[in-house]
């Protein structure tokens, strides 16, 4: 009897800390609409990211959340295909051009079969890592 209490007693308390958690990513979110002025909630925000060693094996990153959770399936790399040498701003704009064009694609494709796919899915927003030239190029 005394374990079915405690087992009772220790799902109560994870459920409590998963309904605080989810309140937590709640409040973060509406904080991020207020902050940046957007139109709604970001429910979905893929950030991005580019790696090289001085030019070499450069490769562009994208993680994705959804609703404030990490969402490692949707999470992709993208080598970098069209830019020679240390170029961050060429490699977000391809990188960008790549996943965009992909969506565009997978929309149209998605007209066609009802099956849902992550690239037909627009974010609500976007994160540049990198300064003000990233961001310009982006």
């Amino acid at each position: 009897m005394n374990m079915a209490i405690d087992n009772a007693n220790k799902g109560l308390q994870l459920a409590k800390a998963k309904e605080m958690n989810l309140q937590a990513i709640t409040s973060g979110l509406q904080q991020l609409k207020d902050k940046l002025q957007l139109p709604r909630m970001p429910l979905r925000i893929e950030c991005y990211d580019i790696s090289n060693i001085q030019g070499v094996l450069a490769v562009g990153s994208m993680i994705v959340l959804e609703k404030g959770i990490p969402k490692p399936a949707h999470y992709r790399r993208f080598k970098i295909k069209t830019v020679t040498g240390a170029d961050d701003y060429a490699m977000i704009q391809e990188v960008l051009r790549r996943r965009f064009k992909r969506a565009a694609g997978a929309r149209e494709l998605n007209e066609t079969t009802p099956q849902k796919d992550n690239w037909a899915i627009n974010p609500d927003l976007i994160l540049i890592d990198g300064g003000k030239g990233q961001l310009s190029a982006a």
